[in-house]
């Protein structure tokens, strides 16, 4: 999955901030070994994607709390995390549905 545009929060999830427009130069976004993305849903300044495993990973502007990691922290703007980005904890047995 590549993701294109303006990326003043990380939305782009490339681990920065730098716009991109030239589609076949941006790499792949990390969604974790060896995870692809069934379904996604983008804003302005967020993506969220459901991946082939059912989970949910979320990423971009934070300022609510909406990416669903229990804090306020823009995600995928900072060197390294994408790789660390934990799917969103949906309660115990509950997962992600395709629509």
């Amino acid at each position: 999955m590549r993701c294109w545009g303006h990326n003043p929060y990380g939305n782009l999830g490339q681990d920065d901030k730098i716009t991109r427009t030239h589609i076949p130069t941006i790499p792949p976004i990390n969604l974790g070994a060896g995870r692809t993305a069934t379904q996604f849903s983008s804003g302005p300044y967020s993506t969220c994607v459901l991946l082939d495993n059912g989970t949910i990973k979320c990423w971009g502007q934070n300022p609510y709390g909406n990416l669903g990691q229990g804090h306020s922290n823009n995600l995928g703007d900072q060197a390294g995390e994408m790789a660390a980005l934990t799917p969103i904890d949906l309660g115990t047995g509950v997962t992600g549905k395709y629509v």
